[in-house]
């Protein structure tokens, strides 16, 4: 007899442990560590994960049998299983929680008639030996001499519609691999000297499969992917598969057509635009190791690989990559551990590193490559900054300033492009009554609502509320009511207004992406079908884009405002990386970076040449004022519809913590005290160690929800979290 020890999905701390099953003789071939199967539990059934098989159980009462194996025998690989007990300890989850987290949502693996192909599997070969004629066997026998088969082309020779396909694929005797195109023509990289050193190191470590970390500081430009496509390939070479994780759904996009080019039908692509039942096509392949190249966005960190020998994490310093939502977590954390775990090598590059990638560098866990140069040998763009309170001295209000105007026309005539940057999406910042001083908030989130010219309407950017823009003010019926502040959408009508004869685009949240315009933007201005492009931080993310000569951030003082200790070194990132987009192919790009506080370090400094600099004086800050990277901090979010409830339950809380840590900050507000119709407080832990920070935090969280609390408050706890409001 077989025993199974599971633990259920009840996400309850109490029951956060593993429960004995016995297997029955008619599962023993189905049953293995890692798939979901369905159990009695205290007289319902629930569905749980399979942690341990033994053939003696610890547990000496009354054993239920496992009622049945779920998820089409989809299974969690060892390495998946070791991170979701990573994810409930950094996370403060159950482990229920976290397994649900990991746990892949999968569909059956069908997908449309006349695309893909099909082959037989080792369970199909065995089903004919036993089968009596019928459809499902004509396939089967056709697969069986055949090979793999086009689904067209299968449907057609045996007339088995996709029902009876889709049986096949759903009972795992046959597979689909989907279409994908062929390794198109693309002339050999030649590395550089520069790329070839930073290679060495990675190829070695690849080929000895001794893993590692390391570090790709290379300039905007200077051919960071080229690096990459070399790693992969001896990744490959070596037997092993690679997982690149970008900081953006539209940079998936951008990036899987280049990695085609080069691997075809070795990438697949894994972000939450895909479909579960194409991402179980991926699954299914990666697992068994027929692909070997994953592309996706944070949640590609928890896919299903077979034998992980890379990881590769582009655009390091991305915010992205954390998830606050809990389970909470770091997906640049989470990659180290699956590196570590697999002794795979760890890659991260970008052109501005985080505080805590230098902090590790500096601290000898990652090893530093560099590329100082531009691929092509083209010079990094001028820098230059223009002061906006000489603008308002000289009467120009608008948020071009007057250099900009002369620039953008410069480049216009000259054939080249123009970027524009600006972090605010909507037409406007806030709504505004100038007789009473009334904004105009979400009542959901407490927060000013954005205007929106498209619909005349006010939008909140946190809860998505959506209600007309009044013409009288509501609290005093004052006509004076408008927007103040300048969005995306004000500044592509006003380069309309200005520039006439521009072909003028926009790209951030508000412009869907279901139908792909967003890439279709991007694809239109590195094809030269747009002059000028507006957006948000989406086009400061590592694209190229060859005929772009200026660049320009026309409200670098956005970032700088807020309430958190991370806001210069956000700031100054994103000002080197849209400055990156300049000049790429000619070398003679310009940045115009507007600004009221030119006297910032974030604005100074924010030059690639000067970057590791600013990173230099930031952590200086940072180590003075006792915030990570030089210490740890803990985040704990007390989260409630009502505010008495959530002061009361943080006060329980803190009483609590305090037997544990002495000393913490809070709880307080946060900077953003309600959103989505929940009030946020929270407490900040800081210490000099994270594992005896992180027990006591644990500790006192397992004692807050052993006692009576009815009062639906909810705590979250988020490790080094990326922002503070």
């Amino acid at each position: 007899m077989i025993y199974a020890d599971i633990l259920t999905d009840i996400d309850h701390r109490r029951l956060d442990r593993l429960f004995t099953y016995s297997v029955p003789e008619e599962m023993e071939n189905l049953i293995r560590i890692g798939v979901q199967v369905e159990v009695l539990f205290a007289g319902r059934i629930i569905t749980g994960y399979v942690i341990r098989l033994t053939g003696q159980p610890e547990y000496e009462g009354r054993i239920l049998p496992v009622r049945r194996v779920l998820s089409g025998r989809i299974h969690l690989p060892g390495d998946l299983i070791a991170m979701a007990g990573w994810l409930a300890e950094n996370s403060f989850v159950s482990r229920a929680r976290a397994f649900d987290a990991v746990f892949p949502t999968l569909g059956s693996g069908r997908f449309p008639r006349e695309k893909g192909s099909l082959t037989i599997l080792p369970a199909g070969l065995e089903k004919l030996k036993t089968m009596r004629r019928s459809p499902s066997r004509k396939v089967l026998e056709e697969l069986e001499g055949r090979g793999r088969t086009p689904w067209k082309e299968l449907a057609e020779i045996t007339g088995a519609g996709p029902g009876i396909l889709a049986r096949l694929v759903r009972e795992e005797l046959v597979t689909i691999h989907p279409p994908v195109p062929e390794p198109g023509p693309e002339e050999p990289v030649i590395l550089t000297f520069h790329q070839e050193e930073a290679l060495a190191p990675v190829r070695q470590a690849l080929e000895t499969e001794s893993g590692g970390e390391f570090y790709l500081h290379g300039v905007t430009g200077s051919g960071k992917m080229e690096v990459y496509l070399e790693a992969i390939r001896v990744c490959l070479a070596a037997g092993r598969q690679a997982l690149v994780l970008l900081p953006e759904i539209a940079l998936t996009e951008e990036m899987i057509a280049r990695y085609r080019k080069v691997f075809g039908d070795q990438v697949m692509a894994w972000h939450s635009q895909v479909s579960p039942a194409r991402k179980r096509l991926i699954w299914d392949r990666m697992m068994s190791g027929e692909a070997g190249v994953l592309l996706g966005a944070r949640s590609a960190v928890f896919a299903g690989m077979m034998s992980p020998g890379l990881i590769i994490v582009d655009e390091e310093h991305e915010s992205s990559f954390r998830q606050t939502s809990a389970p909470a977590y770091d997906g640049r954390e989470a990659a180290r551990f699956r590196a570590n775990y697999n002794r795979a090598v760890l890659l991260m590059g970008s052109a501005t590193p985080s505080t805590e990638a230098w902090h590790r560098i500096r601290s000898g866990e990652g090893r530093l490559l560099t590329l100082p140069e531009r691929y092509g040998g083209s010079s990094l763009p001028r820098v230059e900054i223009v002061d906006m309170r000489e603008e308002l001295r000289a009467g120009n209000r608008s948020i071009f300033s007057r250099r900009l105007q002369e620039e953008i026309e410069k480049t216009l005539a000259s054939g080249r492009q123009v970027l524009l940057f600006l972090n605010r999406r909507g037409y406007s910042g806030a709504f505004v009554c100038r007789s009473c001083g009334q904004t105009m908030e979400c009542p959901r989130c407490e927060i000013p609502f954005t205007y929106h010219s498209v619909g005349d309407c006010l939008k909140c950017h946190y809860c998505g509320i959506t209600v007309r823009a009044p013409s009288v003010c509501p609290a005093c019926g004052s006509d004076k009511i408008r927007s103040f502040g300048t969005g995306t959408q004000k500044v592509e009508k006003e380069a309309a207004r200005l520039f006439p004869a521009a072909r003028t685009g926009r790209i951030d949240s508000d412009v869907g992406d279901a139908d792909g315009r967003r890439s279709r933007l991007i694809g239109d201005l590195k094809e030269g079908r747009l002059d000028i492009l507006i957006g948000t931080q989406m086009i400061a993310r590592g694209i190229d884009f060859p005929d772009v000569g200026l660049a320009a951030v026309l409200a670098a003082d956005l970032g700088l405002g807020v309430p958190d200790y991370r806001a210069r070194e956000k700031t100054c990132q994103q000002l080197v990386q849209v400055a990156g987009r300049a000049g790429r192919k000619e070398g003679d790009g310009l940045c115009l970076i507007q600004t009221y506080q030119p006297e910032s370090p974030a604005v100074m400094l924010a030059r690639e040449d000067l970057y590791l600099s600013f990173l230099e004086e930031e952590m200086e800050d940072r180590r003075q004022l006792g915030y990570p990277p030089w210490r740890q901090a803990i985040r704990i979010m007390i989260l409630g519809e009502n505010l008495e409830k959530v002061q009361r339950e943080e006060q329980r809380f803190a009483r609590i913590l305090r037997e544990e840590i002495p000393d913490f900050l809070g709880p307080a507000p946060a900077a953003y005290g309600k959103i989505k119709g929940m009030y946020r407080h929270h407490i900040i832990v800081l210490g000099p160690q994270l594992p005896p920070l992180r027990e006591a935090v644990t500790r006192a969280l397992a004692r807050y929800t052993r006692e009576e609390n009815g009062s639906g408050v909810y705590l979250n706890g988020e490790i080094n979290p990326g922002s503070m409001l």
